[in-house]
């Protein structure tokens, strides 16, 4: 995760000062706290405090992360397979 957190404050780094970029004046604020893993990593996005849930895993996992977001009154994307 921490990987990947890196390269997107890298990557709106470079560009957060075009103003023909998709970044402008955009940063990347993603405190330890909202950082979520593991199997559990989905109850913690969804009580973090959300608006939208965007369910973009594999269909495997999809009933139990949905059932959770409908639960919780959360607006809710989800990918077909």
């Amino acid at each position: 995760m921490q990987h990947c957190l890196e390269g997107l404050k890298n990557e709106v780094a470079k560009h957060s000062r075009n103003k023909d970029s998709l970044y402008y004046e955009s940063s990347v604020d993603v405190p330890s706290e909202r950082q979520f893993v593991g199997f559990d990593g989905y109850q913690g996005v969804i009580d973090s405090g959300v608006d939208v849930v965007l369910l973009c895993t594999t269909p495997h996992f999809r009933p139990i992360h949905f059932e959770a977001a409908v639960k919780s009154g959360k607006h809710i994307f989800a990918e077909k397979p």
